[in-house]
């Protein structure tokens, strides 16, 4: 049984590899993020073959569940958090489109594999590897620092900006000197 479609969880040495789930703070959903972040949400993914490149297989790899994340693709912003992207209706919209003027940036994640992989999908659970995007790029861990504002509630006082920090997943050049994420397939399944 050889890989080209597949499902899995994305276990890895910093933990499980999730999705922010916040339907209060649409800005913070759908970011990719370890199982410590304190609106974490676990995530299957779905891993479709692309092509094969240097020994690297490359996959579209998209959400497999969840009424507001099923089939969106895993990208990277303009700064190197990497999310989902085409989240609901009209995201997918945006994205079909995008995908048929070939705009946007290029979706396809390259498997490195760092130990042996005979290439059946009974044997890539035993595989660790990095996931890199289209410069080459490994995923990593960064913290990220979100200020939120208070106000005072008196006339001519001013408000209180707190700060509070939340770890997700990365690939801005910045993270390729920390720490790359090693990463270990769970719950394999052919699709």
């Amino acid at each position: 049984m050889n890989a080209n479609s597949f499902t899995a969880e994305l276990g890895s040495d910093r933990g499980t590899i999730g999705v922010v789930d916040s339907t209060l703070n649409p800005r913070l959903d759908g970011w990719l993020c370890p199982s410590n972040h304190d609106q974490f949400s676990p995530m299957r993914f779905t891993f479709t073959l692309q092509g094969e490149h240097d020994g690297d297989k490359s996959y579209h790899i998209s959400a497999a569940e969840g009424w507001a994340y099923t089939g969106a693709l895993v990208q990277t912003s303009t700064t190197g958090w990497v999310g989902l992207y085409g989240l609901g209706v009209v995201g997918r919209l945006v994205d079909y489109v995008t995908a048929a003027n070939s705009r946007g940036p290029d979706p396809r994640w390259r498997i490195r594999t760092l130990s042996e992989w005979d290439g059946d999908l009974k044997t890539l659970g035993n595989v660790e590897f990095h996931l890199l995007d289209r410069y080459g790029q490994a995923m990593s861990i960064e913290s990220y620092r979100h200020d939120s504002v208070s106000p005072s509630g008196e006339i001519g006082k001013r408000a209180t900006v707190s700060s509070t920090f939340a770890n997700y997943v990365s690939v801005n050049k910045e993270a390729q000197k920390k720490k790359k994420i090693r990463f270990k397939l769970r719950d394999i399944r052919a699709t």
